[in-house]
C-alpha cells in the first residue's frame, strides 16, 4: 500500500473537453508495467467544488484503489492569489508618488495665481451680429430636426419580423463550457495494487495528465 501525498495542479478553461487522467506504474527496467488507471471528471469537480478521501478503482488491471482528493478554484481567486506578492512590494512605490503628487500641485497653484494675474479680454458685439447668429441658430435647429425624422423611417422599416427567431437550437442540446481556473488534485495512497515486480515486489508511482499538462510522483522503492 504505498503513500505519495503527491499534488498537482492542472490548468483548465471552455476550451477543456478532456478529463484527467490518473495512472500507477511500477518503475522497473526497461518499460515501466501498468498498474492501473482511472478517470477523474472536471464537470464533476467543478459541480461539488470539493472533493475529499475518495476511494477510486483502478481499471484495466485485477485489483486497487487509490486515495483521491480533488478541489477546483475559479480563475478569478487564482489571479488574486498570483497580486498578493507584487502589491505588497509596492507599497513604498505609492507613498512616493503621492510625495510627488502634493509637489506638482503646489506649483500648479503657482501657476495658477499667474494666470489669474493677466486681465480679462472681453468682446463687444454689435445687435447686427447677435440678430444674425440667432438667426442661424433657428436655422441650425429646424434642420437636425428634419434630419432626424428623416432618419427615424429607415430603422423602423429595417426590423425584421423573423428577428426574434434567431436563437439556434444546438444550444439547449450541448453542454455548458466548463468554467476557468484551476483543479487541484491530491493522491494521497494506494491499496491492494497488482504486483508485477521480479520478486512480487513494486515500486509504484502515480502519473495524471490533461492534454498536454503532466505530473509525476517519486517512486516508493521496494513497496
Amino acid at each position: 500500500n504505498p503513500e505519495w501525498n503527491f499534488k498537482a495542479a492542472f490548468e483548465v478553461d471552455k476550451n477543456t473537453t478532456e478529463d484527467i487522467v490518473i495512472s500507477v506504474f511500477d518503475d522497473d527496467f526497461g518499460k515501466d508495467d501498468t498498474l492501473g488507471s482511472t478517470v477523474l471528471a472536471i464537470r464533476t469537480v467543478q459541480e461539488k467544488q470539493q472533493l475529499l478521501n475518495q476511494w477510486i478503482p483502478l481499471e484495466n488491471c485485477k485489483s486497487g484503489e487509490v486515495l483521491v482528493s480533488a478541489e477546483f478554484i475559479p480563475l478569478t481567486l487564482v489571479e488574486q492569489a498570483k497580486q498578493v506578492g507584487p502589491l505588497a512590494k509596492e507599497e513604498p512605490v505609492q507613498e512616493n508618488v503621492e510625495e510627488i503628487g502634493l509637489i506638482s500641485e503646489e506649483k500648479r497653484k503657482d501657476v495658477h495665481v499667474e494666470k489669474t494675474s493677466q486681465p480679462e479680454v472681453v468682446l463687444i458685439k454689435s445687435d447686427e451680429t447677435l440678430a444674425k447668429s440667432e438667426e442661424n441658430v433657428v436655422v441650425a435647429e429646424t434642420i437636425k430636426e428634419s434630419v432626424q425624422e428623416i432618419d427615424l423611417e429607415p430603422d423602423v422599416r429595417k426590423a425584421p419580423e423573423s428577428a426574434a427567431k434567431t436563437i439556434p437550437a444546438q444550444l439547449t442540446e450541448t453542454q455548458k463550457p466548463l468554467e476557468s481556473g484551476q483543479v487541484v488534485i491530491t493522491v494521497y495512497k494506494a491499496r491492494d495494487i497488482e504486483k508485477k515486480g521480479m520478486f512480487g515486489k513494486a515500486d509504484p508511482y502515480v502519473k495524471m495528465k490533461l492534454g498536454k499538462q503532466k505530473a509525476k510522483s517519486a517512486s516508493v522503492k521496494n513497496n
